[in-house]
């Protein structure tokens, strides 16, 4: 009896070992690797005060004041590295700080994007990777409040200027006499002169039967002497130069 026992615990024992080596029981996995991140803190100071500082806020400044970028030295407690537009304790100071570094109509040439772009404190292997990171969340920001629209070119019209002002017309009106006036007070006397009837009377009088009248009236409405012989070579042309006075 005493051997059918041993025989049978050796047995068990040689059963367990063969499950051991098969691999049995609940399988396991690895758990992957992670890079560590640096978060910044809660935010727990004042609002922001207006629209372009939330927006400022959510795309810029969240990004920049955590401990492994600007917001190492860029603080408002050590080093506090002026501009300190990455402090964590006042969104509106900082706001105000990053408006010193920042080109909101032009990104790229912001003064911290060339900084970061050649060496200066960029989280990345590559510093140009920086520059083009801190130019979206920039562009990102004027985006967001429609400063962009500042990287537009702004048209503005020039004064209003009189040209009859700066045109020299000789004194005699003898040139006129024989060029404009054969067409005009032939054409237009009907309704351009002080003698037409009043219901088609208009001014100015350039085509007045009497010169000194019609001649200082077509000043102002003057055409130039190379356009009179395409006036005079069609028959439409007095009624087009009525219609266009």
């Amino acid at each position: 009896m005493y051997v059918t026992r041993v025989t049978g615990l050796l047995v068990l024992a040689a059963s367990f070992a063969l499950s051991a080596c098969s691999g049995g029981g609940a399988p396991t996995t690895a758990t992957a690797a992670t890079a560590p991140t640096s978060q910044a803190s809660a935010y727990t100071g004042p609002a922001p005060a207006t629209a372009d500082v939330q927006a400022f806020k959510v795309n810029f400044w969240d990004n920049v004041r955590v401990q492994n970028r600007c917001g190492q030295c860029h603080n408002a407690t050590s080093p506090a590295q002026m501009p300190n537009f990455a402090r964590s304790d006042d969104v509106n100071l900082a706001y105000t700080q990053a408006n010193t570094v920042v080109s909101l109509a032009q990104p790229s040439t912001s003064r911290i994007v060339v900084k970061v772009s050649g060496g200066h404190n960029c989280w990345l292997a590559d510093p140009s990777a920086c520059g083009q990171i801190l130019t979206t969340w920039i562009s990102n920001w004027a985006g967001a409040t429609g400063a962009a629209s500042a990287t537009q070119v702004q048209l503005v019209a020039p004064p209003i200027q009189s040209v009859g002002q700066s045109l020299n017309f000789p004194a005699s009106s003898a040139d006129y006499l024989n060029t404009v006036y054969t067409l005009t007070g032939q054409y237009c006397v009907r309704c351009h002169s002080s003698t037409a009837s009043a219901a088609t009377q208009q001014s100015p009088y350039f085509a007045d039967p009497t010169l000194a009248v019609a001649y200082p009236a077509a000043i102002p409405r003057s055409i130039s002497r190379a356009a009179v012989p395409s006036l005079q070579a069609t028959a439409t042309a007095p009624r087009a130069l009525c219609l266009a006075a």
